[in-house]
């Protein structure tokens, strides 16, 4: 009996400290949009909802809908991005000419993850350094895929309370 009640408190604890170690974790989304003259936009960010933190952004843009051939979007427009928009533009110093790449989420980014349904793309060009002047060039509210997901951190936590009780069923 007192065993029964020592894997029951384990499981629990293990349980508890995954969950909340997992979701106070700024994590990893992978951005995946394809649109129907067959340009893309993918890559990946990380996105804290705690602090409303962008880091490590490294998307690109390829095919018809964008001027360049292909070009990589590794910086935001902060006034513009949330947990429900992204403003991605190239890390330069000077935007001018440059195209710039709005995503409007259907839902926000938490640190729960999941997956998130894009409602709007729009591109604009950039007239000044600040990209504060512009042209919208396309808008797009249908795709062939668009998301922005995550992998489900609570998987992690069972994976290893799994592991845990094999391990714990194996030494007896």
């Amino acid at each position: 009996m007192l065993k029964i009640l020592n894997v029951k408190l384990i499981s629990f604890i293990l349980c508890t400290f995954c969950s909340l170690t997992v979701s106070a974790a700024p994590i990893k989304w992978a951005i995946d949009i394809e649109l129907f003259d067959g340009s893309t936009v993918t890559g990946n960010y990380v996105y804290d909802a705690d602090t409303n933190l962008f880091s490590n952004i490294n998307v690109s843009a390829v095919g018809p809908t964008f001027p360049a051939s292909s070009f990589t979007l590794d910086s935001l427009l902060l006034e513009w991005s949330d947990e429900s928009h992204l403003d991605l533009v190239p890390d330069v110093a000077d935007l001018t000419g440059y195209q710039d790449v709005y995503i409007a989420l259907d839902g926000e980014m938490t640190n729960e993850g999941g997956t998130i349904r894009i409602d709007e793309l729009t591109t604009y060009e950039c007239y000044n350094a600040v990209c504060d002047d512009y042209s919208k060039i396309f808008e797009f509210d249908s795709f062939v895929t668009a998301s922005v997901s995550v992998s489900e951190p609570s998987i992690f936590a069972l994976i290893a309370l799994g592991l845990v009780a094999s391990l714990r069923r194996k030494v007896k």
